[in-house]
């Protein structure tokens, strides 16, 4: 399988015979690209990648080079970033013969395309299940800067070289303004201060022991209708008997998304 990268209209024009072929998201559709997302003052360059089985290409990964900011928290704590150059994917942009192994070897273009500096990360809207995401996700953590979406449907991104990289790109005026802050932090709760990932119900049990929290808890989770689905009936007509809304607006707080969206099918069968 042969990998070429189309970097200028001229040569996305040369893939439009095999592009046509293919049934496309608006969003991946070739005219629709040219007219509507490649064009505004944040727009580079396409970076359509191409896989040639012989002289004829079998599949495409619509992309395109853009500036844009890569959004980070800690909490509600927001760190600066420099402008970026990203390399955008479009939603539904992989392609043609859209198998597993075709769809490794585009992931594997994409960090090749990182690594040479092409973009400093990357950013896809592939379905929860699709190929795509089934190969970022199998993607080593030590091959570059990447972006995958797990199956909860949330980004997570390894940037290259880590945090200390990112911040030596950072302005002078970002720096100063970044340690400015981190001061004043440190003053604010003192200096034994860790941040952790709690995932699991067992590593959040020890917190709900302090009855500040506990007492929040009891706040947010007031209106909270958890259960069976005769449990959540029963709470949701008292809660219309109460109020008397003209609609209502729910939300289902899950963490797997697969368990999400079968609890609003529970919900939407009552």
């Amino acid at each position: 399988m042969r990998v070429e990268i189309a970097r200028n209209l001229a040569e996305v024009e040369s893939l439009r015979p095999a592009w046509s072929q293919w049934r496309t998201h608006r969003d991946s559709d070739l005219d629709y690209c040219r007219e509507y997302v490649w064009k505004g003052k944040e727009f580079i360059r396409p970076h359509v990648i191409a896989l040639y089985d012989g002289e004829r290409p079998v599949s495409l990964l619509v992309g395109r080079i853009g500036k844009g900011r890569i959004g980070a928290k800690i909490g509600y704590a927001k760190i600066p970033f420099d402008a970026a150059k990203i390399l955008y994917i479009s939603y539904l942009g992989f392609l043609g013969n859209t198998t597993a192994e075709n769809a490794q070897i585009a992931v594997k273009a994409v960090v090749e395309s990182l690594e040479r500096n092409e973009a400093d990360a990357a950013l896809s809207y592939e379905g929860a299940d699709s190929a795509m995401n089934a190969a970022i996700r199998r993607l080593n953590p030590g091959e570059g800067s990447y972006c995958a979406t797990p199956l909860q449907a949330h980004s997570m991104m390894s940037l290259h070289g880590g945090i200390d990289a990112v911040y030596a790109r950072l302005s002078s005026g970002l720096r100063s303004e970044l340690r400015r802050k981190t001061k004043k932090f440190a003053s604010t709760y003192g200096t034994e201060v860790s941040v952790r990932s709690l995932k699991t119900f067992d590593d959040i049990k020890p917190f709900l022991a302090d009855p500040r929290i506990e007492a929040m808890l009891r706040s947010v989770l007031a209106v909270a209708q958890v259960g069976a689905p005769e449990t959540v009936k029963a709470g949701l007509e008292a809660f219309i008997a109460h109020h008397q809304p003209d609609e209502l607006m729910v939300a289902a707080q899950v963490f797997d998304h697969e368990a999400r969206k079968r609890s609003y099918e529970l919900l939407a069968g009552l």
